[in-house]
């Protein structure tokens, strides 16, 4: 459909039929080719967003989606790269992650990346903190939701191979298993959204 952003509310269903069907957000985000806002008991205003950052190219598609609900002055943004684990194939145990120092350094695609997040935000007079945690992924998740009482999860769509997840690991996919309010999962598009003259489809 020729929208940007798709609003789905999840219908009521048994655990028995989410273990039988799944979760039909799941299939929506899967065979969206826009972005997702997941509605889970929304808040409003929004005054509180934490952007989740993997270093992928859909973290840009992200950031555009921050650019445009932050209001300067008025909502706390919080960065939060995820600090990765390693592939599977080069661990020789559980949980082996790469350090700060590598996620940070301006010489790391992630560094490069951050820095260049930092200049947009600015551009857009929009103020905002880096929390870094360590940890598996989901959990450093998990803690920051837990502690920062947020309005809107802001993260980027992952690519869908079995090879990609199998190697990176996954982190839409177990977000939607436990997140208790709003969650836009951001694609890339190839015309941006104006503010306040978005196209929008609810479902």
């Amino acid at each position: 459909a020729n929208c940007d952003l798709v609003v789905f509310g999840e219908p009521e269903q048994s655990w028995l039929e989410t273990l039988l069907t799944g979760q039909p957000c799941a299939q929506v985000i899967a065979q969206s080719p826009t972005s997702v806002l997941l509605v889970r008991r929304p808040r409003w205003p929004i005054r509180r967003i934490p952007l989740i950052l993997r270093v992928e190219k859909t973290d840009g598609a992200a950031v555009d989606w921050l650019i445009r609900l932050a209001q300067p002055g008025e909502t706390a943004v919080t960065i939060l790269p995820i600090v990765p684990s390693l592939p599977a194939m080069y661990r020789q145990g559980n949980g082996v992650q790469a350090g700060l120092n590598v996620l940070l350094s301006p010489n790391t695609p992630s560094g490069q990346q951050l820095c260049h997040i930092a200049e947009q935000l600015q551009q857009g007079q929009i103020e905002a903190d880096i929390h870094l945690r360590q940890g598996e992924p989901e959990w450093q998740i998990r803690d920051e939701v837990a502690e920062g009482n947020y309005d809107l999860i802001l993260i980027g769509a992952e690519p869908h191979g079995r090879l990609y997840r199998f190697l990176l690991g996954e982190l839409v996919g177990p977000l939607l298993c436990w997140v208790d309010r709003p969650l836009l999962i951001a694609q890339p598009v190839d015309i941006g959204v104006e503010k306040g003259n978005g196209r929008f489809t609810a479902q």
